[in-house]
């Protein structure tokens, strides 16, 4: 697998990658040493066939120029048509997993597009039960707690600093995830943990500064129901260690939500920019929200193509615009719910 630095935890997440390399294909500006190289390294590899996600010509030209026999990509343009040895149509208007999958007619395979899967390290869930257990203050196991309902719901409020340079604002208010916080705890008594990536560190204080504000008890941790996990996730599989542990999930569009449907998680997922369609699984055990504003601003359009400023209309607001309340209220369904399988929750 080649793909971007940000990318390359991937291959942690399955058994189907033998080995990755890395390319910053987004360095500005690329240089013609910078193409040479990545040409170096395709050609090294001795590949014998190249399934390509990029559309643009100038993907089909670099893997044109890496030798590589057969060239499977979207024949997305002209020169994609000519310098490819299968190109294959691009059919934006599907979800992106099927999307992908497509390139796989290049290889003349003819199969459904199934859900992912995410490979669960046993050393990580060990870690990760090991530190839930310590941060209830009790030698209890993972999932159970001294009080209220015994469910335990992980909150990742990230999304990716592409997304945030680009102005796609992706990210819900963090006084929002504080009163979510306070809601589990206080109406239902659930186990909160919130978690966080290197990147979320600013949104993460600001959470916490607002449950100290607003929910001071909580913050200090008196009822032991809530757990802040930022720093405690050294690795993508603690991460997923973590996700697998919790009876549901609260994210933004991002690569977490992307891990809890690899791993089936019962999950309320909030959107702004992207469609929900392409993005999250159709599946019960995935709800997406949609803000509104967004969805009436972008529609079914791909944001990363649709900027604000490129619009002559006034862009949403720089936040996901949903009610606590309604997420609450939501999540709260899907952990009484029994379509996750053999767990029934809150029963």
């Amino acid at each position: 697998m080649l793909t971007e630095p940000r990318g390359k935890g991937v291959s942690r997440l399955t058994d189907l990658i033998d080995d990755s390399l890395t390319f910053d294909i987004k360095k500005r500006p690329l240089l013609p040493g910078d193409y040479l190289a990545l040409i170096g390294l395709l050609r090294g590899g001795a590949f014998d066939i190249v399934l390509s996600s990029g559309s643009s010509p100038n993907v089909a030209a670099l893997l044109f120029l890496s030798g590589i026999r057969r060239r499977i990509g979207y024949g997305s343009n002209r020169l994609a048509s000519m310098l490819l040895s299968d190109p294959v149509p691009l059919n934006r208007n599907q979800h992106a997993a099927m999307m992908y999958h497509d390139l796989t007619c290049g290889l003349g395979i003819k199969a459904e597009c199934a859900r992912p899967a995410v490979v669960v390290r046993s050393e990580a869930v060990a870690r990760m039960s090991d530190w839930l257990g310590r941060g209830q203050g009790a030698a209890e196991p993972a999932g159970s707690s001294r009080a209220g309902t015994g469910a335990t719901v992980l909150l990742h409020p990230g999304t990716s600093l592409l997304a945030l340079k680009k102005q796609i604002f992706k990210v819900w208010d963090p006084r929002n995830w504080a009163q979510l916080i306070a809601d589990f705890i206080k109406q239902a008594g659930v186990r909160v943990v919130l978690a966080g990536g290197p990147d979320d560190e600013a949104t993460i204080q600001q959470i916490i500064a607002a449950l100290a504000s607003n929910h001071a008890d909580i913050a200090g941790g008196a009822n032991g129901l809530f757990l802040n996990a930022y720093g405690k996730t050294a690795t993508v599989e603690d991460l997923v260690a973590l996700i697998d542990l919790s009876d549901l999930m609260v994210c933004v569009d991002s690569a977490p939500m992307h891990i809890g449907v690899g791993l089936g998680k019962p999950m309320v997922a909030l959107f702004g920019p992207t469609d929900p369609r392409k993005l999250l699984w159709n599946d019960p055990r995935f709800i997406a929200i949609r803000d509104p504003q967004a969805a009436a601003f972008y529609g079914d359009r791909d944001p990363f193509t649709q900027r604000p400023e490129h619009s002559a209309t006034s862009p949403p607001a720089p936040y996901v615009l949903i009610p606590p309340d309604t997420v609450f209220q939501t999540a709260m369904d899907q952990l009484h719910s029994t379509s996750s399988g053999s767990r029934e929750f809150l029963r």
